[in-house]
C-alpha cells in the first residue's frame, strides 16, 4: 500500500557551540503523491538530506508537521513524534548498511521480523522481492562476498519487503561506477513502474534526477527552489538559480543599447528583451550544447550572434568535444559533435582566436540587479518568459 506525504511548515536549525545557529530548513512546505516518485536534487548544503531524515524519524524538526498517508508522523505543536519504526517507511542508504553477519536472506527478512510479520515470512515474501531486484540467486551468501551493485540490490530489496506506504532513498547509488550506476538506476525505474511505490530520492545527480523522477524538487538554502516534472525544469528553469544547476553554466551579461541588446560590444540577433521592458541588465544563461565555435574568419549564420574569444582548452569525450574558451574575461564552455565539422579545433594551438556563437531563442534571461554582475550577489527571482 503507497501513501502520500504532506509536509507543512517544517524547520530545522542546527545549534553550534556558540548561541548562533545555522538554518538547515526553512519553513519547507511539500505534498508528495501516492505512487510518486519525488526527487531532492540540489548541492551539497541544501538541506536535501536532512528533510529526508526528518521524514524518517531520524532528525527531530523544530517546527511544522508531516502526515504520511492518514497518519500525523510529527506534529510540533501537537507534540507528536514517532519513532522511526512506527513510520511505516522503507529506507535505502547511501552505504547500504548491511548486516556483515547476516545472510543475503537475512537481510532482506529483518524489516518482517521485526515488525513481527511472520505471514509474509512464511508466504516467501523475501524471496520474491529478492527475484525483482535480480538477486534470487545471492540469497545464502554474506554482504562481504557481494559487488557494490550486488549489495545495493539488496539493500533496495530490505526497503521493500515490508511493502511500506513510503520508501526513502538517501543517494543510493553514489558508491557505485558510472556504469554500474545507469544499470541500477534503469532496473529502480522500472521496478518503480512495476509496484507503484511511493518514494522520496535524494540526489546531487542531475541525470538521476530527470531520468527516475515524476517530479523534481530543486533545493536551496533548506528552501525549494522549483518543483516541476523533468520536463519542465528542464524546458523552463524557474530562476538562474536552477538554471545554472541543471547544466546552463554559460553566462553572459546583456546590456541594454537603444531598442537593442548587447554583450561584449555584439548585438544579440533576435533578442529584444521581451517582459524585461524596464531591464538595462540581464543575466543570459546557455547551454554548453548551444554554443557553436567557428573558425576566426569564418561567416556565421545571419541568425546567429557570434562574438570572439580564446580557446583555452580542448578534451575529447568520444563522441563529443568540450571546449573551454574566454570571452573577454567571460569563461564559457562549448560541447560539440567530435567529426570532421570540428576536427580543426583539436588541432588548433593554445590561446588561437576564434568565434563563439549562439541562437538567442536557445538561451534563458533573467532580471540582474543593477548594482552587481557577480553571480553570488544575484537576488534570483522568478523567472519571466523571455522573448523567441
Amino acid at each position: 500500500m503507497t501513501a502520500a506525504v504532506t509536509i507543512t511548515g517544517l524547520s530545522k536549525r542546527f545549534h553550534g557551540r556558540s548561541r548562533t545557529s545555522t538554518p538547515v530548513i526553512d519553513d519547507l512546505n511539500l505534498e508528495v503523491r501516492e505512487g510518486e516518485f519525488l526527487v531532492l536534487l540540489g548541492p551539497s548544503g541544501c538541506g536535501k538530506t536532512t528533510t529526508l531524515r526528518m521524514l524518517a524519524g531520524l532528525e527531530a524538526p523544530d517546527a511544522g508537521r508531516i502526515r504520511i498517508g492518514d497518519r500525523t508522523v510529527f506534529d510540533r505543536e501537537e507534540r507528536v513524534k514517532l519513532p522511526p519504526d512506527k513510520r511505516d517507511i522503507g529506507m535505502v542508504f547511501q552505504t547500504y548498511a548491511l548486516w556483515p553477519h547476516l545472510t543475503v536472506r537475512q537481510n532482506i527478512a529483518y524489516p518482517l521480523k521485526v515488525r513481527r510479520r511472520k505471514r509474509e515470512l512464511a508466504d516467501g515474501w523475501v524471496e520474491r522481492v529478492a527475484a525483482l531486484v535480480d538477486c534470487g540467486s545471492l540469497l545464502d551468501r554474506f554482504p562481504g562476498q557481494l559487488s557494490g551493485g550486488q549489495q545495493q540490490r539488496v539493500a533496495l530489496a530490505r526497503g521493500l519487503v515490508a511493502r511500506p506506504g513510503l520508501v526513502l532513498m538517501d543517494e543510493p547509488m553514489s558508491n557505485l561506477d558510472a556504469k554500474l550506476r545507469d544499470q541500477v538506476r534503469t532496473e529502480l525505474h522500472e521496478l518503480h513502474r512495476r509496484l507503484g511505490f511511493t518514494a522520496v530520492f535524494v540526489t546531487h545527480d542531475q541525470a538521476e534526477a530527470f531520468a527516475l523522477g515524476d517530479r523534481m524538487a530543486i533545493m536551496r538554502s533548506g528552501r525549494i527552489e522549483q518543483l516541476d516534472t523533468p520536463e519542465g525544469v528542464f524546458g523552463a528553469p524557474q530562476t538562474e538559480y536552477v538554471a545554472d544547476f541543471i547544466g546552463m553554466s554559460n553566462r553572459l551579461i546583456l546590456q541594454r543599447n537603444g531598442r537593442f541588446w548587447t554583450t561584449h560590444g555584439v548585438d544579440v540577433v533576435g533578442f529584444d528583451g521581451g517582459p524585461h521592458a524596464e531591464s538595462t541588465s540581464l543575466a543570459y544563461r546557455l547551454r554548453p550544447d548551444h554554443l557553436a565555435v567557428l573558425p576566426r574568419d569564418c561567416e556565421p549564420a545571419p541568425d546567429l550572434t557570434a562574438m570572439r574569444a580564446e580557446v583555452l582548452d580542448v578534451q575529447y569525450g568520444g563522441g563529443h568535444i568540450d571546449v573551454v574558451l574566454a570571452a573577454d574575461g567571460d569563461r564559457l564552455a562549448a560541447r560539440l559533435p567530435a567529426d570532421m565539422s570540428t576536427s580543426w579545433l583539436r588541432s588548433s594551438v593554445p590561446h588561437a582566436v576564434v568565434q563563439v556563437a549562439f541562437r538567442a531563442e536557445d538561451g534563458r534571461a533573467y532580471t540582474l540587479r543593477p548594482d552587481s554582475e557577480d553571480p553570488a550577489d544575484i537576488d534570483y527571482p522568478a523567472l519571466e518568459e523571455v522573448a523567441g
